[in-house]
């Protein structure tokens, strides 16, 4: 048999940024070390639509079965290629894996229409698997599966972790590509050729908001296998940046201190700085001094919260005491410190979301994020949620991208003002750049220059402002580590400029999608209130209201009105709004996804 392994299309355009999925490089180093035949795509480095470029494999390369996964949040790029595998035709079967289909096996497997499902760790379950498919053994033999059978879903057994993590191959780095990966990447992150790789898996600790999908046992891989691989690693692909994405690093003080040892030897030779995740509890003076002499440049923290009440039902286990001893260490040792509040936990009130503010506020050196807690499937938040009715749909809720829900204990108003008072925090407590000058476009993003107002350093960066939603940008400067908030006037830019020259060019523009991204584009855009705009949603429900002055109407109006162009401000359904669009309405000769308003730009 054929096997073709599909890294799934995170990003908008070749060249945007995006994290490189170690897990299927694993999947398919396994299958080739096991001696099938594989072969392998990656859709980030492809302009063609996933369709078009999952035939193609397909076809040249007589593929019998299509592998590829990704997380909860990824449930629409991975069920893009198992569309995609599916219309092709024939017999080709279908596979996914990754925390998607762990931690909901049979709903993840009920939307995405996939033949089988991997759950857990990937690396030995899919060699058995494709054993069995090439033997015609039963599949129901095969631990860690989820597969169809006379129309109903079948769970096997579970497959237990995989302990001697130095048995399985090293990442098929080669097959994705990686180095054009990593040239890419380093042209849009101040020229740091960045790379993630493991040393652990798991984690031992039961935080409600986290789910692991290598399993429930924390295991560490052997320092001699770490180490091999990264030799490999930093001359052959000119690594400047190394990150241990490690749910958790250092839990054991003698193997960390043999682990600094050796790495302080490369960053020696090869002047590469390199980051790592902690508990706070964890932290002391002499690991503070262990790590800055190896060269470690910046430490994550799972902060979460400044309220003990609110830690306490996050299962975190730590203190805000414990906090702040181990970020006060942190920034006197001169490491940089990646932390992040999540609002939102079951107990959180008003109250405790100031407790946490105030606390940020008091300590800014710090750097501190401030966002909402996001409920993932296979979570006690995500259980707690259905449980109590608030996610009532579980595959609506995988298809919809995970959106953030209220499970805590303020109310729906309460909830609704949270994001304006994190934004009123920041904006009254910024760290802006001492200048921004806007270079140009690339790709779906801003060529920007930033001037450090720290240590006045220039660094050049892309910055991706309609990727997801509008934002608040904390770009760091490459010179001294610092974050800087990216003031709205680059947004703000970027949407006059492009919504004016759009009706500068067309009779007629249409704003399909009237959710969250449209208002804050309306709030933001002088052009699109000021000027005649036809707001379009096939929801029944929003037809007839209105939003800025504007009523909604079905898009069947766009022939009525001779309507040629469409901004598409809906992000998850962009591609299938565009393609209806194109097939019913060939009136519309410009059709601009949000994600590419940078492509307008003037």
């Amino acid at each position: 048999m054929n096997y073709l392994v599909v890294m799934p299309r995170f990003i908008n355009k070749p060249g945007d940024f995006y994290y490189f999925a170690l897990g299927i490089a694993y999947v398919s180093a396994s299958l080739k070390k096991a001696g099938k035949r594989v072969f392998t795509l990656n859709l980030n480095h492809t302009a063609d639509p996933v369709s078009v470029s999952v035939r193609h494999a397909i076809d040249e390369h007589g593929i019998d079965a299509v592998l590829t996964g990704g997380l909860s949040g990824n449930y629409t790029p991975v069920k893009q290629v198992v569309t995609a595998a599916k219309e092709v035709g024939g017999k080709v079967l279908t596979v996914v894996g990754g925390g998607l289909v762990s931690s909901e096996p049979l709903v993840a497997m009920e939307g995405l229409g996939a033949d089988i499902g991997v759950i857990g760790e990937g690396e030995i379950t899919v060699c058995e698997l494709a054993e069995a498919l090439e033997k015609g053994s039963d599949l129901a033999d095969v631990a860690g599966l989820v597969y169809r059978n006379d129309g109903r879903l079948h769970i096997t057994a579970a497959r237990k972790e995989i302990f001697d993590l130095a048995s399985i191959p090293w990442p098929d780095y080669e097959g994705f590509g990686f180095s054009a990966y990593l040239d890419a990447m380093s042209r849009g992150s101040g020229g740091q050729r960045y790379v993630q790789t493991i040393a652990s898996r798991s984690c031992p600790f039961d935080c409600t908001f986290c789910y692991h999908p290598a399993g429930k046992h924390y295991r560490q891989r052997s320092l001699d296998d770490f180490f091999e691989e990264l030799d490999f690693m930093l001359p052959r692909f000119r690594i400047q940046y190394l990150n241990i994405s490690d749910e958790l690093f250092a839990l054991d003080r003698e193997r960390t201190r043999e682990f600094c040892a050796r790495m302080k030897e490369r960053v020696d030779k090869f002047g590469i700085k390199w980051d790592a995740q902690l508990r706070v509890d964890h932290v002391d003076k002499d690991l503070m001094d262990l790590l800055k002499s190896s060269g470690c440049s910046l430490i994550s923290y799972g902060i979460e919260s400044a309220d003990n009440t609110v830690l306490k039902s996050m299962r975190k286990h730590i203190t805000v005491e414990q906090i702040e001893n181990a970020l006060k260490l942190t920034y006197e040792a001169g490491i940089q410190i990646q932390g992040n509040f999540i609002f939102g936990d079951i107990e959180e009130t008003w109250e405790t979301v100031h407790n946490t503010l105030e606390w940020w506020q008091k300590h800014l050196e710090y750097e501190v994020n401030l966002t909402h807690i996001k409920v993932f499937p296979g979570t006690h938040l995500y259980k707690h949620a259905c449980e109590k009715g608030i996610i009532k749909d579980r595959l609506k809720y995988l298809e919809d991208g995970c959106p953030l829900v209220n499970v805590s204990k303020m109310s729906a108003s309460e909830y609704s003002a949270l994001d304006g008072e994190l934004q009123r925090y920041f904006k009254a407590n910024s760290s802006p750049p001492e200048s921004v000058e806007m270079l140009g476009i690339k790709g779906s993003g801003c060529h920007i220059a930033l001037t450090c107002k720290h240590c006045k350093g220039r660094t050049e960066q892309i910055y991706y402002p309609f990727l997801h939603s509008l934002s608040r940008a904390r770009p760091v400067c490459t010179h001294c580590r610092q974050r800087l908030d990216l003031d709205d006037a680059v947004i703000d830019a970027v949407l006059e400029s492009g919504f004016a020259k759009l009706f500068r060019e067309h009779k007629k523009v249409g704003v399909w999608g009237c959710g969250d991204i449209a208002g804050m584009a309306f709030e933001k855009c002088a052009s699109l209130r000021r000027n005649k705009i036809y707001l379009l949603d096939k929801s029944a429900q929003k037809q007839g209201t209105s939003l800025w002055g504007h009523t909604v109407s079905p898009p069947s109006i766009i022939p009525d009105e001779n309507i040629d162009a469409v901004i598409i401000t809906s992000i998850r359904y962009a591609d299938e709004i565009s393609d209806e669009i194109a097939s019913k309405y060939p009136c519309v000769k410009k059709i601009i996804k949000f994600t590419d308003m940078t492509t307008i730009y003037n």
